[in-house]
């Protein structure tokens, strides 16, 4: 004896409309990386308030020379003017595309300061690089808008 079973789905063009367009918004992550953007932001801002890095390690202090001869902002570290810090957090150096997000600065210390210049006597002072809160933020972000990718 043998059974046949099947099952016949109508109406599904619907769905798959649906599920074509969230494919299809898919492969552009333009909206949900300016939203991690942002947010990463606040994070350099805090590193340079707190003076310190992603780690949580406290930048090196000011040289008794440097710190005896900055003209302004002598308590701060890595702001004279503020250009360094505004680079980043005002977004003029960021570029988003589909898939990659860059945040940096185009100052030409700024590799200086972040990777440490021994030559020039400058300190590694990471002001770049995400925290384990972003990565938290940036995964809620992209969930979010997966959820809604329409």
């Amino acid at each position: 004896m043998a059974f046949e079973f099947s099952i016949e789905l109508t109406g599904l063009e619907e769905v798959d409309a649906v599920l074509a367009a969230k494919l299809d918004a898919l492969d552009d992550f333009t909206v949900p990386l300016k939203c991690c953007a942002v947010s990463y932001y606040n994070t350099v801002q805090s590193f340079f308030e707190d003076s310190q890095g992603p780690d949580g390690i406290a930048w090196a202090p000011l040289s008794p020379a440097y710190a005896a001869r900055k003209p302004k902002n002598k308590t701060k570290i890595l702001i004279l003017e503020g250009t360094l810090q505004d680079t980043i957090i005002t977004g003029s150096t960021t570029s988003i595309d589909k898939t990659t997000m860059r945040v940096g600065s185009n100052m030409p210390y700024a590799a200086a300061h972040q990777f440490g210049y021994a030559k020039g006597g400058i300190p590694k002072r990471m002001f770049l690089g995400f925290t384990d809160e972003d990565v938290e933020i940036f995964t809620d972000i992209f969930r979010d808008w997966v959820g809604g990718a329409n």
